[in-house]
């Protein structure tokens, strides 16, 4: 990565990336057919509010262009996406693993999941044909064409490294979802929601962390998958519990059983990633990464980038 490019432009470069996607998936969406197509613009919206979170400090912003109301509009995927999740891990993993007669008590279950999947489309479908949104997004566009930085935007990157990873990454080890004794414990998905805040973080800085940045990024998207595995299995024992299937209740005991056992699997892999994870020298090299990427090029004779 060079070491001319300022704090400011990188910034852009990764908000103007992201917002052409947004307005690239934004028709598809529209027309409600395609999962992926949601998932993407959802992902694209994340990393948007987290690029403009993360170099604030950098960025001289519209009073009416802020994370907020990305936040609000990322929000409005998300009741649909996660209707999406939940019926693709029931058809695929739960359903196929059951006799008919317990795959046919299960339609209730799956008939819910339909519904909320379409009241929320529609919703979604509204905010996106708002004319806030709109605005929004336009807003976006002429800061992108024209962008202004603070002072500290105006300073190349890899000389302020340091301070941007401690920044992204300083606290995440402070959260109270590393030592939740149980998978039902809803700090978990607030932790799940911070590792992904530091690996977009990351990945954001990831031209200037070499391979020691890369295996952070790899285990956090570890990390991340599982307790979003969790997340949507407890959910659906959640759902499950306020059904009332017009079969005996038995008829439900198989799913069940496969829901426990495979939240039961995920949160030992959760145990064994964290007792990784949480081991002092790990830590502490999450927010040493530019130090030891400057070791790095000294070994290899590479100039510093500052």
């Amino acid at each position: 990565m060079t070491a001319s490019i300022t704090t400011g432009e990188q910034a852009q470069r990764l908000i103007a990336h992201q917002l052409s996607r947004v307005e690239t998936l934004r028709p598809e969406v529209l027309r409600g057919e395609d999962p992926e197509a949601l998932h993407q613009f959802r992902v694209s919206l994340r990393r948007l509010r987290s690029h403009l979170s993360q170099f604030g400090p950098a960025l001289q912003l519209p009073p009416r262009l802020n994370r907020a109301r990305i936040a609000a509009l990322a929000r409005a995927t998300g009741s649909c996406r996660d209707a999406d999740v939940l019926q693709e891990h029931l058809e695929r993993q739960l359903l196929p693993r059951l006799d008919p007669v317990e795959q046919k008590a299960c339609a209730p279950l799956r008939r819910q999941l339909k519904r909320q999947r379409r009241q929320a489309m529609k919703a979604l479908q509204a905010e996106l044909g708002s004319d806030r949104t709109h605005r929004l997004l336009n807003r976006l566009e002429r800061w992108c064409r024209e962008p202004r930085y603070t002072s500290l935007g105006q300073q190349f990157l890899a000389e302020w490294l340091p301070e941007w990873l401690q920044a992204c990454s300083g606290t995440c080890f402070l959260h109270g979802g590393w030592f939740a004794a149980h998978p039902s414990d809803a700090e978990l998905h607030e932790l799940r929601k911070r590792i992904k805040e530091v690996r977009y973080g990351l990945e954001a800085l990831r031209g200037w962390l070499g391979e020691p940045g890369e295996a952070w990024i790899r285990d956090l998207r570890d990390v991340q998958s599982c307790l979003g595995d969790l997340h949507d299995l407890e959910v659906l024992m959640q759902l499950l519990g306020h059904q009332s299937p017009d079969d005996d209740a038995a008829s439900w005991s198989s799913l069940r059983r496969l829901l426990e056992e495979q939240r039961q699997e995920r949160w030992q892999q959760w145990l064994e990633l964290r007792s990784k994870l949480l081991q002092a020298d790990r830590r502490r090299s999450l927010v040493r990464l530019a130090d030891a990427q400057a070791s790095t090029q000294e070994a290899s004779g590479v100039p510093s980038q500052g």
